[in-house]
């Protein structure tokens, strides 16, 4: 899964059908992240909408341009769809940071 910041969102590659499903029947969601050897963390929750429309097709581009550049894209570029890749788009709801200045 890859991760990126959108306009107020968090952004995610989601690939495994399973996953989709159960954003689907449940879009509640977590993410946390910390820095390696360190309590240094954030924690987010909140929502996932899964996408496919043309405004997610761009949130997309724009995600994997600003991961691995507009070469990378071109190696990346797909249609999103639901049997293939989808954009999660994740409302934070709350958050907790720690150590993170």
């Amino acid at each position: 899964m890859m991760m990126g910041l959108g306009d107020g969102v968090l952004l995610f590659s989601l690939t495994g059908k399973q996953k989709k499903r159960n954003l689907e029947r449940d879009p509640r969601a977590t993410v946390s992240l910390a820095e390696a050897g360190t309590l240094a963390h954030v924690i987010a929750w909140g929502s996932v909408g899964i996408r496919h429309d043309e405004e997610a097709q761009v949130l997309w581009a724009e995600m994997i341009k600003k991961a691995f550049g507009d070469s990378g894209y071109v190696d990346s570029s797909r249609p999103l769809s639901l049997e293939e890749t989808s954009l999660g788009v994740m409302t934070v709801t709350r958050h907790r940071i720690y150590g993170i200045e």
